[in-house]
């Protein structure tokens, strides 16, 4: 079970950086070409960026859960990791609660494309 939930988290990760990654190259594609506008992106990126941080917190759970009670000294690494992950999840562009505000909007435009 051990290396299953290492496996899976260590996907989760390589899914988040790639997607990350990936996304960065489209905006950056538009910018340069003076394509990239607020109102097309801002939403698709909001999106990417609540994504992404969710899975990052996921995995660190995971490996924090996998290293049992050493990982609760602040002499761990994983602590601080921990630490870290949970105040960026924090900040007001990727808290989950966001996923409603971008539900909402993805519902609304694409109920005007149907119309």
């Amino acid at each position: 079970m051990f290396r299953y939930q290492v496996a899976s988290a260590d996907a989760d990760v390589r899914a988040a950086r790639a997607f990350l990654h990936s996304y960065a190259a489209k905006v950056w594609h538009l910018a340069r070409q003076s394509r990239l506008s607020n109102v097309v992106h801002g939403l698709e990126s909001s999106q990417v960026a609540v994504w992404v941080t969710a899975t990052c917190a996921r995995a660190v759970d995971a490996f924090y859960d996998l290293a049992g009670s050493d990982a609760l000294y602040e002499t761990s690494p994983l602590q601080r990791r921990l630490r870290d992950m949970r105040g960026a999840t924090q900040h007001v562009q990727v808290q989950l609660r966001n996923y409603e505000t971008i539900g909402g909007m993805l519902v609304a435009a694409n109920s005007e494309r149907c119309s």
